[in-house]
């Protein structure tokens, strides 16, 4: 199918008279339908994202943070890195709640907020 497409696109017009072909699409969907495909491709590609988008849970939602499959940590104040060095095994995965996250990542987020504003 390829071969006879680019035979169609790149034979000049008389070379097709010369072999009795008279009948033949216009030259203009040699490119046409490529680039339909390309952009077809394109927006089935994004819809496809919007559409996943669209059916996500909010960020605040209770159903983001936590769902019928998590595994709570059992300790709320629990520094995983002791435990690694003392024993030398790798802890079980369990899921982290949003406030120990919160209190981890606060130190680092009020430095960007400062240099945010000496910047800015």
């Amino acid at each position: 199918m390829a071969v006879s497409w680019i035979l169609w696109a790149y034979t000049p017009k008389w070379a097709m008279q010369a072999l009795s072909i008279t009948y033949y699409p216009d030259r203009y969907w040699a490119v046409a339908l490529p680039m339909y495909g390309m952009c077809l491709f394109g927006y089935i590609v994004v819809i496809y994202n919007v559409w996943n988008l669209c059916n996500t849970n909010p960020f605040r939602s209770y159903y983001t943070i936590r769902d019928c499959a998590a595994v709570p940590a059992p300790r709320k104040d629990r520094d995983m890195s002791e435990a690694f060095e003392a024993a030398h095994f790798i802890p079980p995965a369990e899921d982290m709640p949003i406030t120990q996250d919160h209190a981890k990542t606060s130190g680092a987020r009020a430095s960007a907020v400062a240099l945010r504003k000496f910047v800015f």
